[in-house]
């Protein structure tokens, strides 16, 4: 479940990606060094950096997840470029793809196995995301949010303990609220192997050390030096200190490695981030749970 390593030489700057083959403008993937254990970033290259100018075209296709990549025949694991904002639709995301679980199509939305990235933050960094798609990173709630704003996504979560034990937990509905309500969670219909603990936080507000928006007259994040969608408290927190017993989802028990991931399942239309019209029969039968009434 660690990050794959692929050595092969990477791009650094355009004149790598000319050097590739590489020619429409547009945006791309570099890395500080050439392989992919530099940290990636997203560059635009442009004609006067020698690539082909693209046509102006407001309603072109654009990617707007790892789903969207593999449909166009983006198959291998790997770190991409997304334009989820629907509100902005010419600005990019950088995210890892996993195109191997379960059909593939899968956006990482937080991933965990060493413990090299802090993830006891305040709020403002658990909005904008930290870490890098290349490494342990947390994607954003923001990006999160806009990712689940248009689409019925399904949520699947990896994790292994320290004796290398594995189990998964899949939802077929995960959505994540605005930030003006607090990016508020929604989760249903669970299968798996780790236990449906994560149905305990469906309706919970995100919390961080510096802003407590729990159920519990305790302060989860504070008391758990960690971030999450806290009831009072929680069975799965895979925010938590990189130490035994302290990442965990119950009744599995400590988390070493997690990997969480969402995938489109069916397209919707959204109002100010609340799922309201869902195509899907299945998911149909939780809208009123989606949309927190």
């Amino acid at each position: 479940m660690g990050e794959s390593r692929n050595t092969t030489r990477q791009p650094r700057n355009c004149q790598d990606l000319i050097q590739q083959g590489i020619t429409p403008e547009g945006h791309y993937v570099v890395y500080s060094d050439d392989t992919t254990l530099g940290r990636a970033s997203i560059i635009y290259c442009f004609e006067d950096d020698g690539f082909i100018p693209l046509p102006r075209d407001t309603n072109k296709d654009v990617p707007r997840n790892c789903l969207d990549h593999q449909q166009n025949g983006m198959t291998a694991n790997g770190i991409m470029v997304i334009y989820p904002y629907a509100d902005h639709p010419d600005t990019p995301a950088l995210v890892l793809c996993d195109q191997e679980t379960e059909g593939g199509g899968w956006t990482v939305i937080q991933h965990r196995y060493n413990g090299s990235e802090n993830f006891y933050r305040p709020w403002v960094e658990y909005s904008e995301g930290f870490g890098n798609p290349a490494n342990e990173h947390y994607l954003g709630n923001d990006l999160i949010s806009a990712l689940t704003a248009q689409d019925v996504n399904e949520l699947w979560v990896d994790l292994e303990d320290s004796d290398g034990v594995t189990a998964y937990a899949h939802y077929q509905a995960f959505h994540v609220e605005l930030s003006s309500s607090y990016y508020r969670l929604s989760v249903f219909n669970y299968d798996g192997t780790a236990s449906d603990a994560l149905a305990y936080n469906t309706g919970q507000y995100f919390s961080t050390f510096d802003e407590d928006h729990d159920s519990s007259a305790n302060d989860c994040a504070t008391n758990h030096e960690s971030a999450w969608w806290y009831n009072a408290c929680s069975y799965v927190d895979l925010n938590a200190p990189y130490a035994d017993g302290s990442s965990y989802w119950n009744p599995f028990g400590y988390v070493k490695k997690s990997k969480m991931m969402i995938r489109p399942h069916c397209r919707v239309t959204a109002h100010n981030g609340v799922l309201h019209d869902i195509q899907d029969p299945a998911a149909h039968l939780q809208r009123s749970h989606l949309q927190g009434t």
